[in-house]
């Protein structure tokens, strides 16, 4: 892509991510070699006859070819749009603020990783080891929580050590030159949390979904806002995994973490789950919906006020250890695998809502009329 665009028009070209949550990549996609003859149309539709990079037998074969022709490709719609609406910014004044805030590490796997090597100084998990708090009930503030440092415990059930606190500061932030604005997530955003929800998201899931019985459809898909409504300038860009790295923001309203009462390493016996749901016990055969966590962390009297005491067990043993446990075993809901590499089920809410604190915006609009949501399963036009 770079040396398509330096190529042309001179200068140093950068690649930067932007909303990629919910492996947004072209693994799975249709590649071809593109010429005259086989042109790129809706990127989606093979044309008849097209080579395959590689000289391989499908268009969806992994090879360095296939690579190279999407950064070509990508390079060339650059350029295309360049020609098209491209402007030349010069003496363009340049800002940046950011808004730091409290978000949840419900992932016990990421406290597991963050124990530090008392020998290296280091942990598994991140360039430099990261601080956690205690929080007291309600909004996590700086009035409200307590710097625990890099502090270990070790849990009794896995019986691992794991850090103390269950919370960690993070940053949004705003970088604007000129008529750009560059938008940065610390962690990898589904881009329904930056475009919106499509107009008929809800009403035809099956055209956003190959699996829509594994996920919250219709009403219950909900978002609390979405980026682009929060910004006015001429261009907004989001720059992804933009100056932290918590993983995937998925929207609590369709986070599902694995219902580990099935799993005999924690003294769980198969089919439970099941079982549960079958009796009206569980909302989910499968899985635990982040919902019942938030609001069990947030009332302590909420599971048993609510459930049967097995099935308030279940959820709160799955809500602790749901996701460590679906991403070191590879157990996790039918198409679910973003929360198992994700901080906490409050990333989106929390995300949101620094960025309306930031920008002074309160808008908690989720469907965007104008973004028409187009993937493999619903495709744009090939003309």
């Amino acid at each position: 892509m770079s040396r398509v665009i330096e190529d042309a028009v001179g200068g140093e070209a950068l690649f930067v991510n932007g909303a990629i949550g919910a492996l947004l990549t072209p693994l799975g996609a249709p590649v071809w070699e593109v010429d005259a003859q086989h042109p790129i149309g809706n990127g989606y539709t093979v044309p008849e006859g097209a080579a395959f990079p590689g000289d391989t037998a499908t268009s969806v074969d992994k090879n360095f070819r296939r690579t190279a022709v999407i950064g070509e490709q990508l390079g060339l719609a650059a350029l295309d749009l360049l020609d098209e609406s491209g402007v030349s910014l010069a003496d363009a004044t340049m800002s940046f603020e950011r808004e730091e805030f409290f978000t949840r590490v419900s992932n016990i796997g990421f406290r597991v990783l963050g124990v530090v090597d008392e020998g290296t100084g280091r942990a598994g998990l991140g360039h430099e080891p990261i601080v956690l708090y205690d929080c007291e009930p309600g909004e996590p503030t700086e009035e409200t929580c307590t710097d625990v440092g890099t502090a270990t415990e070790t849990d009794p059930e896995i019986e691992l050590d794991v850090r103390k606190g269950e919370f960690v500061t993070t940053e949004v932030g705003e970088l604007t030159i000129g008529p750009i604005d560059m938008v940065f997530i610390p962690g990898e955003i589904q881009s329904t949390l930056t475009m919106g929800l499509p107009a008929d998201f809800r009403d035809d899931p099956e055209r956003f979904y190959v699996e829509p019985e594994a996920h919250a459809v219709g009403d219950e898909f909900t978002i609390p806002g979405y980026v682009r409504n929060l910004f006015d300038d001429e261009y907004t860009w989001m720059i992804g995994l933009g100056n932290d790295q918590l993983g995937y923001i998925v929207p609590i309203s369709d986070y599902r973490l694995t219902c580990t009462a099935d799993i005999e390493l924690l003294g769980g016996a198969p089919g439970t789950c099941a079982e549960l749901a079958a009796a009206g016990e569980l909302p989910l055969a499968e899985a635990i919906p982040a919902v019942e966590c938030h609001a069990a962390a947030a009332d302590p009297g909420y599971l048993a006020g609510n459930f049967s005491e097995t099935a308030a067990a279940a959820i709160e043993e799955g809500c602790r250890y749901g996701q460590g446990i679906g991403n070191q075993l590879g157990i996790h809901p039918e198409d679910h695998y973003e929360e198992t590499n994700s901080a906490g089920w409050d990333l989106a809410d929390d995300v949101l809502g620094a960025l309306m604190h930031l920008t002074g915006v309160d808008d908690d609009t989720q469907v965007n009329p104008d973004f028409a949501g187009y993937s493999p399963l619903n495709p744009p036009p090939s003309g």
